[in-house]
């Protein structure tokens, strides 16, 4: 029941296209296979952006039931999409204000957590894997973290 049809084609269509490029490209050469399969994605993102533009802007805007206006495919098919992105840089704010209120912070330590265990798991897979291609010795899991912590700064 929350499953939304159209936007699983337009993720299956897409999924597919990624799926040509990768089977297309395993039969050329190397330098065409490169280019290729590394370009595939981009262009699965540039042909679902040129899809997206087109539809919404062949129907016109209605207003919906709560005053707001939006394009008539969105109304019609459910499919979320991005709309206008503001132009200009966000305020800014000072990073250092002392936190009053910590009711929000057990769950705010929930999303953050898995997140950050996350990107220490994939920095250490890179790590080892460059480690392994360049001969060199161990990984020691203290310098990722400082080097993590030290580019999120």
């Amino acid at each position: 029941e929350n499953i939304n049809g159209p936007t699983v084609l337009c993720s299956c269509c897409s999924i597919c296209l990624l799926f040509v490029f990768s089977h297309r490209v395993k039969s050329k050469d190397s330098l065409f296979r490169t280019v290729v399969g590394s370009l595939g994605p981009l262009v699965v993102v540039i042909l679902s952006i040129i899809l997206m533009y087109c539809l919404t802007s062949f129907h016109g805007e209605v207003i919906e039931g709560n005053g707001t206006k939006a394009k008539y495919f969105d109304s019609l098919y459910h499919i979320r999409y991005v709309g206008p992105i503001p132009s200009g840089l966000p305020s800014t704010s000072n990073p250092f204000t002392p936190i009053t209120d910590f009711r929000g912070f057990a769950e705010l330590l929930q999303n953050v957590l898995p997140v950050a265990l996350i990107g220490f798991m994939e920095a250490m897979t890179i790590a080892l894997t460059v480690a392994r291609r360049t001969g060199h010795g161990k990984v020691i899991p203290q310098n990722e973290l400082l080097g993590l912590g030290s580019c999120n700064v």
